[in-house]
């Protein structure tokens, strides 16, 4: 809104960054904090017991948590702002351009808190102006990799989990970061931070990634 003008909603003086649902599930997990805003004691000691990420994907209010921090889709759509974690450099970009701001440092590009299990550059693939025709694959990582280091690395059995797709799993998160991701594409594309041929790329690979 501008200078003192009242914004028409409250949401709309606000801004967030959004996560993969199963990177979010990943990071609680290894970051030793999948009890935070848990609904009831019973879930929080069953979230402390998962012996890997896609144990813990199982417990009963595990997923969601973003749809409920946040809200909801129809809090989202009215942000002035939403990145998203996977599309960090474009994400900063977009920043800028929302707040009216050329300015970016090179600090700002960095990510100083990476998947802890990130291994690849951040552009793992190549296209016109640096950016590939996908988001990097090493930042939504496959959880089941994950699960296979954590036995090896602890030297002890886990539980045998199937394979089940992360939209099976967190319905709403996944939901939830679909439409902030048409959202956040929208708006690069709105503000010619990015061609439409490659958002559309983009956009669906990376989709499809946080969809497995």
């Amino acid at each position: 809104a501008p200078v003192g003008r009242r914004p028409s909603s409250p949401l709309s003086s606000y801004v967030t960054m959004i996560r993969a649902p199963r990177q979010r599930i990943i990071s609680s997990f290894y970051g030793g904090i999948h009890d935070q805003a848990l609904p009831d004691y019973n879930t929080t000691v069953l979230s402390k017991r998962a012996c890997n990420p896609a144990t813990l994907a199982r417990i009963p209010r595990i997923g969601g948590h973003q749809t409920r921090f946040l809200g909801g889709v129809d809090n989202l759509l009215e942000f002035a702002f939403v990145g998203l974690v996977e599309e960090w450099e474009l994400s900063v970009r977009l920043f800028h351009w929302t707040y009216g701001s050329a300015n970016m440092s090179s600090l700002e590009m960095q990510n100083v808190r990476p998947s802890l299990r990130q291994t690849s550059p951040p552009n793992d693939t190549a296209d016109v102006g640096g950016l590939g025709d996908c988001p990097p694959k090493s930042l939504v990582s496959h959880w089941y990799d994950e699960e296979a280091e954590l036995g090896l690395k602890s030297n002890v059995l886990s539980m045998d989990v199937p394979r089940t797709p992360i939209s099976d799993l967190d319905p709403e998160d996944t939901e939830l970061y679909k439409v902030g991701a048409q959202l956040f594409y929208d708006r690069l594309e709105q503000a010619g931070l990015i061609s439409p041929q490659t958002r559309r790329d983009r956009q669906s690979c990376l989709i499809s990634l946080v969809s497995q």
